[in-house]
């Protein structure tokens, strides 16, 4: 009989459907913003402005209206899908769906990007959040941790076993060579050191590339780093 039943499946959590029901929420709130507060929903755009109403701008202001009402029009059916899979309790198909809709964000951020040079991160800090929802409906996470807690059934059978893990021999050596050299002993905590500064340089040094590569204002990671204090204005010229 298999340990793993339905309340023990991370894909049958109702937390995963609930926040699948959020994001739906929010789909339907930017289609209503776009409708009721088209102006607004343009801010979401790379800062774009809506034309002025005047007869020298009247056809660019029909043009950006209708654009807006297909925007409105993809978010209303895509919030109403999820609301309607997640009723119907198609797991499956509700995790495909926060899936593609993590495509979604991706895109719009891209096309902000590659358009007007900016406000790509205003779409992209969405997409992490749905495909990681979407990948928790569609089991992947439940296969993920069930072969973690295989691999550690077996690590620990295994040292259930023997006497001394690796670990434990090579703690019991240093521990041996310090009493018989201390001068080994330094060498080997030196080494340690070594290692550990090491891979605190390389922290740094990521997150400052990071922090360097997110030149829009808007980056999450950079407003994140900004408000902590690990970065300012006269670093990065802003």
């Amino acid at each position: 009989m298999s340990p793993y039943t339905t309340a023990t499946l991370l894909s049958h959590s109702p937390a995963l459907t609930y926040t699948a029901l959020a994001v739906g929420t929010t789909f339907l709130g930017f289609s209503i913003n776009a409708l009721v507060r088209p102006a607004s929903a343009l801010s979401f755009m790379a800062d774009q402005k809506l034309p002025p109403q005047t007869p020298s701008t009247e056809k660019e202001y029909k043009v950006v209206k209708t654009l807006l009402h297909f925007y409105a029009a993809r978010n209303a059916f895509m919030g109403l899908g999820i609301y309607v899979v997640a009723y119907a309790g198609e797991r499956n198909v509700l995790g495909a769906l926060m899936v593609l809709g993590g495509g979604v964000a991706f895109a719009d951020g891209l096309a902000c990007k590659v358009n007007t040079g900016r406000g790509e991160w205003d779409h992209w800090g969405y997409a992490p959040v749905l495909v990681g929802v979407g990948l928790g409906l569609l089991g992947v996470m439940d296969r993920v941790i069930r072969r973690l807690q295989v691999s550690v059934g077996v690590k620990r059978e295994s040292a259930r076993r023997s006497r001394f893990t690796s670990v434990d021999l090579s703690i019991l050596s240093l521990f041996i060579s310090a009493r018989k050299s201390p001068q080994i002993h330094f060498s080997a905590m030196r080494h340690i050191c070594a290692k550990l500064s090491a891979s605190i340089t390389c922290l740094v040094l990521a997150t400052i590339v990071l922090t360097m590569h997110a030149r829009s204002a808007d980056c999450p990671i950079y407003r994140l780093f900004r408000e902590l204090g690990f970065v300012g204005d006269r670093i990065y010229g802003r």
